[in-house]
C-alpha cells in the first residue's frame, strides 16, 4: 500500500447515490469491486477520527493495549457496547431464549446507533479456538452496517478465510496487518 499527503475525492456508493467528500489521503486501498483508488483517512477539517472498536467479547481483554497502541488523545474511541460488562450476554442467555434474542437484537440497534455516530469501525480479528483472524456473526453484523452507512472498515489483521470472505471483502476493508499507525 502506498502513502500519500495529497487529497483525493472519497467516494462511497449509498443506494443510489454517491458521496463525495474530501480527505488528506493517508493510504490509497484498492475499492473492490469496482477497483476505485479510496483514501482511509479523517474527514475534512479534522485532525483525528472517531472510530468504534467492534470484536469478540474473548478479545476484550486485548482492547486496553489497542488503546494505548492508537495513541491517547489521538482519536476518539467508543469502546465495545458490553465492554464493561462482559458478562451480561451469559446472563440473558440464562434467562431463556426469548430474552436473550431481545436483548442481542437491542445491542444491535445500539451498534447501529453508535456507528452512525462514528468516521470508522476497527474490528479486533485475533485468533480465537484456533480460527485464524476470527470474525463472529455480531461483529459480522456491525461490519456490514458501517460499510452500508460509508463508515470506514479498518481490520486489524488480514481478511479471515471462510464462506464470509467474499462479502467482507465486499465491505472494502483496510487492512491493518497489527500497524495502527496507518489511521492517521
Amino acid at each position: 500500500m502506498e502513502k500519500r499527503s495529497t487529497h483525493l475525492a472519497t467516494r462511497k456508493k449509498r443506494g443510489n447515490e454517491v458521496i463525495c467528500r474530501n480527505a488528506p489521503v493517508a493510504q490509497l486501498v484498492e475499492q473492490l469491486p469496482f477497483k476505485e483508488k479510496v483514501a482511509g483517512s479523517f474527514p475534512a477539517g479534522r485532525t483525528y477520527m472517531k472510530i468504534f472498536l467492534i470484536c469478540s467479547k474473548r478479545f476484550y481483554p486485548r482492547v486496553p493495549e489497542i488503546l494505548k497502541e492508537l495513541g491517547v488523545g489521538k482519536h476518539i474511541v467508543t469502546l465495545p457496547n458490553s465492554y464493561k460488562d462482559s458478562a451480561a450476554e451469559e446472563r440473558y442467555r440464562k434467562l431463556g431464549v426469548e430474552e436473550h434474542a431481545q436483548w442481542k437484537a437491542g445491542m444491535l440497534r445500539l451498534s447501529t446507533n453508535i456507528i452512525e455516530k462514528n468516521d470508522a469501525v476497527l474490528v479486533l480479528n485475533f485468533e480465537k479456538d484456533g480460527a485464524k483472524n476470527y470474525i463472529g456473526g455480531a461483529t459480522f453484523l456491525e461490519m456490514y452496517d458501517a460499510s452500508r452507512l460509508g463508515k470506514i472498515v479498518f481490520l486489524y489483521n488480514d481478511i479471515p478465510e471462510g464462506i464470509l470472505k467474499d462479502e467482507i471483502i465486499s465491505f472494502s476493508p483496510i487492512v491493518l496487518n497489527g500497524n495502527l499507525d496507518l489511521i492517521k
